[in-house]
C-alpha cells in the first residue's frame, strides 16, 4: 500500500501553465534528472473559416461532485487494443467557468505506477463525495483510493491486480469500504489475472474475492453496475466463458454471493460476443439498459443489439437500432440514462455520432452538434450532460433542444496520446507531434498550448525536419480519406503540398493496425533531399519528394503482403539501409537497394511476434544496429543489437522489468560509452553498459507508455512522446 499527495500534481500543473520559458543548462548537467513537460496543455483547433476550440486527449469517464457542480473528476486512457497507457485521474474545481480558456485541471495520480483508467473505472461515494476510487489497469495496476477529494491517495492491491485490465468499478452505496470491479483480462507480459467480478474490502487488507469464477468459468467481466437503492443488487456482463452457454448478463440479489443468468427476451449464451455494456436509470433503478455485441461483430459488419428492462431484469424488450447505423467498437460503446427520466437514454451510432432517445430506445435522434468520436455520457450536479470522447469533455445543458449550447471543458488537460514528436534540431522550441485520435498534426511553438496544423496529417504518421533547412518539413500519414499521405512544407509548416509522384499508393493500407507505420519514414541527414518511405516496398526520393522510385521488391510477400514498420539509413554509409516488416522479419541492403537480405537469424520474430518500431544505427559503424520489438519478455527479448549487419544478434533487455513491453528505443552515441534508452509501458529506462544493467531514467515522468523518442545531440536533450501525458524532455548527461 502506497501513499501520494497532490504536491507533485500541483507542481506538474505549474509546469504545464508556465511552459518551457527556459531550458535547463544541458552543458552543466543541472536538472539532468528532471523531466519537464512541453505540453500540450490544451490543443487549439482554430479553423481558417473561424472558430476556436480547445481539445484534449481521450477520456472514458466523468464524475461530478453532487455537492458542487464546479468539482469534476475525469479518468483518462488509451481506447482499444492492449490497455497499457493513459493520463490518470484529473480534477477541476471551476468546471462551470465561462472563461474561454476553460477549466483548470490538475493531474492527481501522476506519481502512481499506472495511469490507465479505462472504461467506467472511476467512482465517487455518494455518502461522502470526498471518497473516490479508481481502478488503474495494465502493468503495475491496482486500486486508487482517496478520502480527501484527491489530495492524498492510497494504492491498494497492486499485487493482486498487477496486470489486470478493468472495465468498471462501483462502490456499495451504504459502505464506502466495499467495492466491486469488473476484470476483463490481463496486460501482455504481465501475470495472468482471472477475469470476473471481484469484491474488495478496502479497510481490511483482505484478498479480493472473484465472485463469478465458478458461475461462468473462463469468462471475463466487461461491466458491473449496482442498484443505488439496494446495495445487494448487482448486474454484470460475462463473456468469453469456456462453455459459451454461460455467456450473458447476470444479476445478483445478495451482494454477489450468487448469480442468475437473465434470459427473458435477452441475448445469451452463444448469441453473445465480446462485450456487454450496462447503464441503470438513477431515478428508477428497476430500469436497466444493456448493449450486447454479437459474435459476428466486425468493422465491416457491426453486429449488436440493445435491450431495456423496467422490472429489474424479469423481462426485457429489444430497442430499435439508430437509422444512422451502429459502431462495432466496444471501446466506444456509449450508454447513459438521464438522471431524472428513465425513458431518456443516450447511445452511439455509426462513427462518429451520439444519439438520444426519449422513448426508451424506440426512436433515436442524432446529436449532430457534437464534433466528437463518442465514448460515453455522464451528468453533472445540475443535470447537464457531460459528453466524453476521443478529444475530451463537453458540457451541454439541454442536449435535446434543437440548437443547444456546447461548451468545451477541456481547458488545460494534458492527457494526449503521442506516438512521436519531432523538434527542430536548430530550435527545439518549435516542432510537430502525431497524436492518436487527433484530426491533424499538432504544432509546438514553445508554449504549453499547442495548435492544429489544419488540413495536414492524421492521428498516426511522422514528421521529418530537414536539419540543414529547417523550414523544409515533411509529413507522412495514411492515404485519403484517413490522412493526407506524403506532404512537404517549405515555410516551416504553414503551407503544405502533396509529394507522392511515382508512389503506388495501393501498397499503403488505410486499415488498422497498418495505418502509416510511424517510423517507416526516414531522412538522410547527410543528403536531406533524400528520403525513404516504407509501404510493402521501400520507396526513395532524391529531390525532396518531387519524384519517388521503389528501391526494393515487396520485402515480405506472404500473408498480406506485410507492411514495413520501420526503415533507417546508415549515417556513415548511405547505401546501407535496414527495414522491418509487420510479420516480424528484418532486412538489410548494403548497395542502396539493389539487393536486400533477410537478416533476422537468431531473432525471436515471426507472424505472432511483436513489431519492430525503432532502428538505431551507429553513426560511425554502419553494421552496428540496435532494434526494439514489442515482444513480451517471454517471447524472447525486447531490445537487440548486432555488430555485423544482422548476421547475429544479442539480446540486451534482461534488466528491464519482465512485465513491461518496450515500445521505443533511442541511443545517445556522443559518449565513448554509449547510452541506450528504452521507452516502456511504464516510463523510460537507460543502460550505459549495453544492457547488462538498466535503471529507471530521470524523475517526474508519469508512469505511462513512452511511444517515441528524439535525441537532440547539440542541445543535449532527450525528448519523449508519451501515450497519455503528452511530451516531455530531459537534459542528457554531459559526455565524458
Amino acid at each position: 500500500m502506497g501513499k501520494g499527495n497532490m504536491g507533485g500534481a500541483a507542481a506538474g500543473l505549474m509546469l504545464l501553465l508556465v511552459g518551457v520559458g527556459a531550458f535547463p543548462d544541458a552543458r552543466s548537467g543541472k536538472g539532468s534528472a528532471i523531466w519537464t513537460p512541453l505540453g500540450p496543455a490544451g490543443l487549439v483547433n482554430a479553423p481558417a473559416n473561424g472558430g476556436f476550440t480547445l481539445l484534449s486527449g481521450r477520456m472514458d469517464v466523468a464524475v461530478s461532485d453532487p455537492r458542487d457542480a464546479n468539482v469534476m473528476y475525469v479518468g483518462t486512457n488509451v481506447g482499444g487494443g492492449p490497455v497499457l497507457g493513459g493520463g490518470g485521474v484529473w480534477k477541476t474545481t471551476n468546471y462551470l467557468t465561462t472563461d474561454a480558456g476553460g477549466p483548470t485541471w490538475i493531474p492527481l495520480t501522476d506519481d502512481f505506477p499506472s495511469l490507465c483508467i479505462w472504461g467506467k473505472s472511476l467512482a465517487l461515494y455518494p455518502g461522502n463525495p470526498d471518497i473516490l476510487y479508481a481502478a488503474a489497469s495494465g502493468p503495475n495496476g491496482g486500486i486508487l483510493k482517496t478520502i480527501d477529494g484527491g489530495a492524498h491517495w492510497e494504492y491498494l492491491l497492486s499485487g493482486a491486480f498487477s496486470g489486470a485490465i478493468f472495465g468498471a468499478l462501483v462502490i456499495n452505496p451504504t459502505d464506502s469500504n466495499t467495492v466491486y470491479v469488473a476484470v476483463r483480462g490481463s496486460a501482455p507480459g504481465s501475470n495472468h489475472v482471472v477475469g470476473g467480478v471481484y469484491r474488495l474490502f478496502t479497510n481490511t487488507g483482505s484478498t479480493p474475492i472473484n465472485l463469478t469464477s465458478e458461475v461462468a468459468p473462463g469468462s471475463v467481466a466487461t461491466d458491473v453496475i449496482i442498484d443505488p437503492s439496494n446495495p445487494l443488487v448487482l448486474y454484470a456482463g460475462l463473456v468469453g466463458a469456456t462453455d459459451s452457454t454461460n455467456n450473458g448478463l447476470y444479476k445478483s440479489t445478495d451482494g454477489g454471493e450468487s448469480w442468475q443468468l437473465l434470459t427473458n427476451g435477452l441475448l445469451s449464451g452463444s448469441q453473445v460476443g465480446e462485450w456487454i455494456a450496462l447503464a441503470l436509470a438513477p431515478s428508477w433503478p428497476q430500469t436497466v439498459y444493456t448493449t450486447i455485441f454479437q459474435p459476428d461483430n466486425s468493422a465491416s459488419n457491426p453486429s449488436l443489439e440493445r435491450f431495456v428492462t423496467s422490472n429489474a431484469g424479469n423481462s426485457w424488450s429489444m430497442l430499435n437500432l439508430p437509422a444512422t447505423g451502429s459502431d462495432f467498437r466496444f471501446w466506444h460503446v456509449a450508454l447513459g440514462v438521464d438522471p431524472n427520466n428513465p425513458s431518456v437514454v443516450y447511445a452511439n451510432a455509426k462513427p462518429e455520432h451520439f444519439v438520444v432517445s426519449t422513448d426508451s430506445g424506440q426512436t433515436w435522434t442524432p446529436l449532430s452538434f457534437l464534433d466528437e468520436d463518442p465514448i460515453n455520457v455522464y451528468f453533472d450536479r445540475t443535470g447537464a450532460a457531460a459528453f466524453v470522447g476521443d478529444r475530451g469533455i463537453q458540457r451541454v445543458v439541454a442536449p435535446r433542444e434543437p440548437r443547444p449550447t456546447v461548451v468545451s471543458k477541456r481547458g488545460n488537460l494534458g492527457n494526449f496520446l503521442f506516438y512521436n514528436v519531432t523538434l527542430d534540431p536548430s530550435d527545439p522550441r518549435r516542432g510537430f507531434g502525431v497524436s492518436q485520435d487527433q484530426l491533424y498534426l499538432a504544432r509546438f511553438t514553445g508554449a504549453p498550448r499547442w495548435t492544429y496544423v489544419e488540413g495536414t496529417g492524421a492521428e498516426v504518421g511522422k514528421v521529418l525536419i530537414d536539419p540543414q533547412h529547417p523550414d523544409v518539413v515533411y509529413n507522412r500519414s495514411p492515404p485519403p480519406p484517413y490522412g493526407t499521405f506524403v506532404r512537404r512544407s517549405t515555410d516551416g509548416g504553414i503551407h503544405w503540398l502533396p509529394i507522392s509522384n511515382g508512389i503506388d499508393i495501393s501498397e499503403f493500407s488505410t486499415a488498422l493496425p497498418s495505418q502509416a507505420p510511424n517510423n517507416a519514414f526516414a531522412l538522410d541527414e547527410n543528403q536531406p533531399s533524400r528520403l525513404v518511405l516504407g509501404g510493402q516496398r521501400v520507396w526513395q526520393t532524391l529531390d525532396r519528394g518531387e519524384n519517388w522510385t521503389a528501391i526494393s521488391p515487396v520485402l515480405s510477400p506472404t500473408g498480406g503482403p506485410a507492411v514495413i514498420t520501420a526503415v533507417a539509413i546508415a549515417p556513415s554509409r548511405p547505401d546501407t539501409l535496414y527495414a522491418a516488416t509487420q510479420d516480424g522479419l528484418f532486412f538489410a541492403t548494403f548497395d542502396g537497394g539493389a539487393s536486400w537480405l533477410e537478416r533476422n537469424q537468431g531473432l525471436p520474430f515471426g507472424p505472432d511476434s511483436g513489431l519492430t518500431r525503432d532502428i538505431a544505427i551507429d553513426p560511425t559503424r554502419p553494421n552496428r544496429v540496435f532494434i526494439q520489438t514489442t515482444n513480451t519478455s517471454e517471447q524472447g527479448g525486447r531490445i537487440w543489437m548486432t555488430s555485423d549487419g544482422g548476421l547475429s544478434w544479442t539480446s540486451l533487455d534482461s534488466g528491464i522489468p519482465a512485465n513491461l513491453l518496450v515500445m521505443s528505443l533511442a541511443v545517445d552515441w556522443r559518449a565513448g560509452n554509449l547510452t541506450v534508452y528504452a521507452g516502456t509501458t511504464r516510463g523510460v529506462f537507460s543502460s550505459i553498459d549495453l544492457g547488462m544493467h538498466w535503471l529507471l531514467f530521470g524523475q517526474g515522468l508519469p508512469r505511462t507508455i513512452v511511444m517515441g523518442f528524439q535525441i537532440l545531440p547539440k542541445q543535449g536533450l532527450l525528448v519523449a512522446a508519451t501515450f497519455g501525458r503528452g511530451v516531455y524532455q530531459i537534459p542528457l548527461a554531459v559526455p565524458r
